[in-house]
């Protein structure tokens, strides 16, 4: 008996999306996914989802997305069943073909299901943290594009309502930094991304006391990252650090043009279980390596990056320190202070790889010989060295 067209076409609904398991989720793939969506309707189910949870959105795609979303100003009016698969809604391509009124109906739309979220950079605003604020789903919040000001005092009074953020990228300019401290109710992050001019009350908001351990941020924070804050001082990083220190496992620290030259090497003893430092090369200094001076015997770090000089860092008359260079490195190596230390990465304006070759290759073999001695019973099979950054 002949078999047919609609026989011919129809498989298991297990096979079809095994077969779309092999589509790479990525902007190539979106025609891809759209054309699976055509061929019926067993496909079209299949393949919907994952067409819209992630959406590649740029200039000639995002209007007939918007009008998919928000077929009506109106919310109660002819909904879109489509923006509750939406997950990802990465707006760094779009700037000037929205409005920040179109951003907050977009996430009004697909705030029940929205878990991460990138701001435009011209059209997300004040009136867009309302509908921000009742996506309570979100997991990652971007908002390091965006050129208007931001109110620091209505970014808190959001992130009071998202109960599962974790990772967190603050705007590059706030205007009343000066008058509130930050949140006083910090969502459970994981990684928070501080920039733009935030003052020292601020920063002096995030550490509550003296001690260790005392801090206004979350116990669930292990990623820290301060850059590009051109009001922060050299203290309040320092004191931030103190009371944050000792749950974290990564830093950065880079780019504050108030910062002084030559004050960071207290991050060790502030940071004891630290395993990746990423630091502009200009704040720490020859004693950067030299824990005895902490009364410290060794520290967990892994990687060590020593990013480009702060172009405007603040030099202290009365100090003239040693910058690092790799011969400190090689000695703290040897004094078996930093047992777990694999990775070197320098920013290529300090030319170590061209005028301080020599020192670069002992430190290539003291790094090699710290693993094998201190890893024996793992392979080899991990990145060792130093290498040269074009930051």
């Amino acid at each position: 008996m002949p078999v047919s067209a609609t026989e011919h076409a129809h498989l298991p609904t297990e096979l079809v999306l095994d077969i779309l398991d092999y589509i790479p989720r990525n902007s190539s793939s979106q025609p891809t996914l759209w054309a699976c969506c055509l061929v019926n309707h067993q496909w079209y189910n299949a393949a919907i989802r994952r067409l819209y949870e992630q959406p590649h959105l740029y200039g000639k795609n995002y209007d007939l997305f918007v009008r998919t979303l928000c077929p009506s100003v109106n919310l109660h009016v002819k909904k879109s069943d489509l923006a509750g698969l939406v997950r990802v809604l990465n707006l760094r391509g779009i700037v000037h073909q929205s409005s920040k009124s179109m951003t907050a109906r977009l996430l009004g739309r697909t705030k029940g299901s929205l878990e991460a979220f990138v701001a435009p950079q011209a059209s997300f605003a004040v009136n867009c943290f309302a509908a921000l604020s009742k996506c309570e789903k979100l997991q990652i919040l971007d908002l390091s594009l965006i050129s208007e000001a931001i109110s620091i005092s209505i970014l808190a009074n959001a992130l009071r309502r998202l109960p599962h953020l974790k990772i967190l990228y603050f705007p590059r300019s706030s205007n009343d930094s000066n008058k509130v401290g930050g949140p006083t109710s910090w969502p459970p992050l994981e990684e928070l991304h501080l920039s733009g001019p935030l003052e020292r009350a601020f920063f002096d908001q995030l550490a509550v006391g003296d001690a260790p351990g005392e801090t206004s941020l979350p116990p669930t924070l292990l990623n820290l990252s301060i850059e590009h804050c051109a009001r922060v001082p050299s203290v309040s990083v320092r004191n931030t650090l103190k009371g944050v220190g000792l749950q974290l496992r990564k830093l950065r620290v880079a780019n504050n043009r108030s910062m002084i030259e030559w004050q960071m090497d207290h991050v060790i003893p502030h940071c004891p279980n630290l395993k990746v430092l990423e630091i502009s090369h200009d704040y720490v200094t020859s004693g950067f390596g030299d824990l005895s001076r902490w009364n410290l015997s060794s520290h967990p770090l892994e990687r060590l990056d020593l990013l480009r000089f702060s172009s405007d860092g603040i030099s202290d008359p009365e100090l003239e320190p040693t910058g690092l260079c790799p011969e400190h490195l090689t000695e703290a190596l040897d004094n078996n202070y930093f047992p777990h230390l694999r990775v070197v990465r320098v920013s290529k304006e300090a030319a170590w790889h061209s005028e301080k070759v020599e020192e670069v290759e002992e430190l290539q073999g003291a790094l090699e010989l710290n693993y094998m001695t201190n890893h024996a019973t793992e392979s080899l099979d991990k990145a060792v060295g130093v290498w040269t950054m074009n930051d």
